[in-house]
């Protein structure tokens, strides 16, 4: 999956998120709050093709990618359950350390989620259960990367993205406005 249309599916993901999560009665603290979540998001959306230096994450962060892909081989383990555990696990332990809201750490670990959930989508799927096996999953519909279907796809989240922020901002912005 492009990085367009991974970042596309981060937000999508996000604002489900954001939906979900006050259905149950929590709300962002504020706007900040929620810019940051989105910031993360699209950066955890990103994260997993780290593993490849000619990623658009990876070409920003080449040092970090070369390293990293010297050692991993593109969608194994940063494409793993695994991997999302550990992105949960390093954004709480910062956002405790930095004494952050641990719905930052919530954005980086969805944004990571809906990466491996795209590339799932594709016709190469995704070694959800790697290290422990390498056997790749993927919907029955897939499309291969940079296709014409991954193009409708990301049209499609953008609709479905605008939708959904009407959603969102029924809900938060009259909470954000009366703080």
């Amino acid at each position: 999956m492009m990085a367009a249309t991974h970042q596309t599916f981060g937000i999508t993901f996000g604002l489900i998120t954001l939906i979900l999560l006050q259905l149950f009665g929590f709300y962002p603290s504020g706007i900040v709050e929620i810019i940051v979540f989105f910031l993360l998001v699209l950066l955890g959306s990103l994260l997993p093709d780290l593993d490849t230096p000619n990623s658009k994450l990876g070409r920003k962060l080449w040092p970090i990618s070369f390293i990293i892909s010297r050692f991993v081989k593109h969608r194994t383990a940063t494409h793993s359950l695994l991997f999302i555990t550990i992105v949960g696990a390093i954004g709480s332990f910062l956002c405790s350390v930095l004494d952050q809201s641990q719905f930052y750490a919530m954005g980086l670990t969805i944004g990571t989620i809906s990466h491996i959930a795209g590339d799932g989508l594709t016709n190469t799927g995704v070694p959800l259960l790697y290290p422990f096996m390498k056997k790749r999953f993927r919907t029955p519909l897939t499309f291969s990367t940079g296709s014409l279907r991954e193009r409708g796809v990301f049209y499609l989240l953008i609709v479905i993205n605008v939708l959904l922020f009407f959603t969102v901002t029924d809900v938060t912005i009259p909470y954000v406005q009366n703080l």
